[in-house]
């Protein structure tokens, strides 16, 4: 006999063991695919089973062309390590239009708190820019610079995972200033 999501929803309902909510927050998954696989063993399906999960994608977006200085600015991280052993992280904020370093921020370790604090400085220093560009790191996507966002109404852009490219600029400029700095010492 065939039962339904819906039918196996309702028979759990009465089950306080099996509980509802770890029935809903498990995917969907239509039990007419599978047949051949008793109603016991769903818990324990492998993943490769799973034809409906998929990993997230964010949509590419076209990165809009600046015609003007502080429009839109973009940073990245570099680390090198001294002669010590001793690691540190190089924040490098530049501006799209005039390709020039707007600030650097060097320290052993930068949260998304400092970041956002350095981002005012920059901008008591030059002026607001429209949007910053960044990756997906934790620094950037912290609630620090969410708010720092929502409070200065600057856009905060992101690239899609694994894409430095669409960072382009940034990217030539921790090139270039791994080779002409960090790499001679």
């Amino acid at each position: 006999m065939f039962l339904g999501n819906v039918a196996v929803k309702q028979l759990a309902v009465g089950m306080l063991a099996f509980g509802m909510g770890v029935i809903n927050s498990a995917p969907f998954i239509p039990l007419s695919l599978y047949p051949f696989i008793p109603l016991s063993l769903y818990p324990f399906i492998p993943l490769s089973l799973y034809p409906f999960i998929q990993k997230l994608t964010r949509p590419r977006q076209p990165m809009e062309v600046p015609t003007a200085p502080n429009q839109r600015w973009s940073m990245d991280f570099v680390s090198d390590q001294l002669s010590n052993g001793r690691r540190f992280r190089v924040l490098n904020v530049v501006d799209d239009y005039s390709r020039e370093i707007v600030g650097q921020l060097v320290s052993v370790a930068i949260s998304g708190r400092q970041v956002a604090r350095f981002l005012d400085q920059l901008m008591e220093e030059r002026g607001k820019p429209n949007k910053v560009t960044c990756d997906n790191g934790t620094e950037f996507t912290s609630k620090a610079m969410f708010f720092w966002s929502k409070e200065t109404g600057v856009t905060l852009g992101f690239i899609q995972p694994g894409k430095p490219t669409q960072n382009a600029f940034v990217e030539s400029l921790n090139g270039k200033f791994r080779n002409e700095c960090l790499n001679q010492h």
